[in-house]
């Protein structure tokens, strides 16, 4: 897994005050393709029910209409997934 990812995911099972939501965005410097990648791995996790994605995001710059940033929620199973153990 990416670790913007993991870090994002880890944050939203741990901080008070997320709710476990969140924006995930395209990070400085990646390059859109390669986040299509992240984006790709929040739909496979969305499908084992670990989180939900809403509010997708379409660049334009590139007419490939790739995602530069989504919401995602976690559930239940995400945030036990995701929160750090002490």
């Amino acid at each position: 897994m990416n670790s913007q990812l993991e870090d994002f995911l880890r944050k939203l099972a741990d901080e008070v005050g997320t709710n476990g939501e969140g924006k995930f965005g395209q990070p400085l410097g990646q390059a859109i393709e390669s986040f299509q990648a992240d984006v790709d791995r929040l739909y496979m996790y969305e499908a084992e029910g670990m989180l939900d994605t809403s509010i997708p995001h379409e660049e334009n710059r590139s007419g490939n209409k790739y995602i530069d940033s989504i919401r995602v929620k976690l559930t239940k199973d995400g945030e036990e997934k995701w929160r750090s153990k002490p």
